[in-house]
């Protein structure tokens, strides 16, 4: 005698069966983000030798070129501060200064840069560097450069009290 009705051992492993698959499209989707991240291209510009306290530190790969000048200096900390940004060879979309204690965590200080003039490669904005105890602080200052399909960063390191 022949039943329509599914068996006990039927049901359970139709059971097991979209558990695996509600479980594997988790996982996909908790990958997905990754993947998507990593298809972004980073490329790191190499800093030249400088002195952010009296001019403008740059970073070359090839054609690509980064300048970075913040004034007023000699830079302090507790003291407003100008950022600009020249940049030549990436069509940046966004850039961000990132700047931390190079030997010491001093928080979070990241400004996200405006455009001055998207033609000409100018972005500008204002920081602050925090406090140290300690009296001087090395900083690093990191720019990521974003065009979109590719990351491009850089970073200069200076000293203020």
């Amino acid at each position: 005698m022949s039943s329509d009705k599914p068996t006990i051992p039927g049901l359970k492993r139709r059971a097991v069966m979209i558990i695996v698959l509600l479980l594997a499209g988790l996982a996909a989707l908790m990958l997905l983000p990754e993947y998507l991240q990593q298809n972004n291209t980073a490329i790191e510009l190499k800093p030249q030798p400088c002195d952010l306290h009296t001019g403008i530190c740059e970073a070359v790969l090839s054609e690509k070129r980064v300048s970075l000048s913040i004034t007023p200096g000699p830079l302090y900390s507790m003291k407003p501060l100008q950022v600009l940004v020249q940049i030549e060879g990436i069509n940046a979309q966004a850039v961000l200064l990132d700047i931390q204690g190079r030997d010491m965590y001093m928080g979070i200080n990241q400004t996200q840069l405006h455009s001055t003039d998207h033609s000409s490669g100018n972005w500008s904005g204002n920081t602050e560097l925090a406090v140290c105890a300690t009296g001087e602080m090395t900083w690093r200052a990191q720019l990521v450069i974003d065009d979109s399909t590719t990351t491009y960063t850089t970073w200069f390191d200076f000293s203020a009290h």
